[in-house]
């Protein structure tokens, strides 16, 4: 689910600064055989996040109609597991469930009333040493999207 703000936090030029709430539920799952994994590690995860993002965008369409825009949030995250399987004998060890979920994403508006939008980005996971073991993960992510 996106909450976006109502207002933007700054205007210049044709660029503008604003963004939205994203709260948004994942389920993780390991392509690893059992030969290769690490034993005791969960393969299957379910996290559940919530980020404040940023959003700085083009005023005027570029390119055929489309408006660029760049994401960049800092948000937390709670994952079911704390062990993670790896292709190595020791796990993921996330330290604990709760993670703080940084993004950096890029994408475009589209479509006559710019109802649809294209992302694509890196997410990156961690606890940033709130517990004894701080392992992170870090994803690419592309999101297709359609606002009505």
């Amino acid at each position: 689910m996106v909450w976006e703000w109502e207002e933007p936090l700054y205007e210049w030029n044709n660029l503008q600064l604003g963004g939205y709430f994203e709260l948004a539920g994942s389920h993780w799952r390991s392509t690893l055989k059992s030969t290769n994994k690490s034993l005791n590690t969960a393969s299957k995860v379910t996290a559940v996040s919530f980020s404040p993002v940023f959003r700085f965008t083009s005023q005027h369409p570029a390119w055929g109609g489309v408006k660029p825009f760049v994401d960049a949030g800092v948000g937390g995250t709670w994952i079911s597991e704390k062990n993670l399987e790896k292709e190595n004998t020791s796990p993921i060890n996330m330290g604990g469930h709760f993670q703080f979920e940084v993004r950096l994403m890029a994408g475009i508006r589209f479509g006559e009333q710019k109802a649809f939008e294209f992302r694509y980005g890196w997410i990156h996971y961690s606890n940033a040493d709130l517990y004894k073991h701080n392992e992170s993960m870090n994803f690419h992510l592309a999101t297709l999207g359609w606002y009505w």
